[in-house]
């Protein structure tokens, strides 16, 4: 989900436009990510603002 390879693997398949979400986070950081919701990176349900950022670290992105 949006990740830097999303983006350019949309791009080499033609893709014009891409559209992904900017939320904020508790310390004002823009993040990408599509919902408030982390089940399923996450594998849990789990609200994204009740989250720290070392918790949602994906070394892929």
């Amino acid at each position: 989900e949006n990740t830097i390879a999303s983006l350019r693997n949309a791009a080499s398949h033609g893709a014009a436009f891409v559209e992904f979400d900017v939320h904020l986070s508790k310390d004002f950081v823009p993040v990408v990510y599509h919902d408030l919701t982390c089940c399923l990176t996450m594998k849990k349900l789990s609200s994204a603002l009740q989250l720290s950022p070392s918790c949602i670290f994906l070394p892929e992105i």
